[in-house]
């Protein structure tokens, strides 16, 4: 059976939080990559007014079974009241990039 991957988006409000965040999902092998973009600059409703924040983007990638793991593991640490983790499973991956990815998570889904 083939585990299904997936790219999950994280904003941070700058680099010091998204490294933070890189770094603990990687020493606790949730995420076998992951992309800090910066100067994303994001519009939202918030509190009844749209707002706008320059954020780093997390561009992570993992297993799809990790989702949940991963969730709580930012919002333990993140410093917005209510994080975006948004999960997209990938439809198409290069064989030998998706058993790269399998072997550098967390084995026990």
């Amino acid at each position: 059976m083939t585990t299904k991957a997936q790219l999950i988006f994280c904003t941070c409000p700058n680099r010091t939080s998204a490294k933070q965040i890189a770094n603990m999902l990687l020493d606790k092998r949730l995420a076998a990559c992951i992309n800090i973009i910066s100067e994303v600059e994001s519009r939202f409703f918030w509190q009844g007014k749209i707002e706008s924040e320059t954020e780093v983007m997390l561009k992570i990638k993992t297993k799809a079974s990790l989702f949940e793991s991963i969730n709580q593991a930012i919002k333990a640490i993140h410093p917005y009241d209510v994080p975006e983790v948004i999960g997209i499973d990938i439809q198409q991956i290069d064989a030998d990039y998706l058993a790269w990815l399998e072997q550098s998570v967390e084995t026990a889904s």
